[in-house]
């Protein structure tokens, strides 16, 4: 039980279980973000096109 403790604390390891846990979903999040900002400037782009 000790040893799966010290092992669990070692910096690369909580590294891991931080980025399979919170942060994966936060970047998952800020690529849905960054995604729809890109759809909707090209939806916008595509809008004065046809108004042209």
């Amino acid at each position: 039980m000790e040893q799966d403790k010290e092992r669990f604390y070692r910096p690369e390891n909580i590294a891991k279980a931080k980025w399979s846990g919170m942060d994966s979903w936060r970047v998952f999040q800020v690529v849905l973000l960054f995604a729809g900002i890109f759809l909707t400037q090209r939806n916008k782009n595509k809008a004065r096109e046809k108004a042209k």
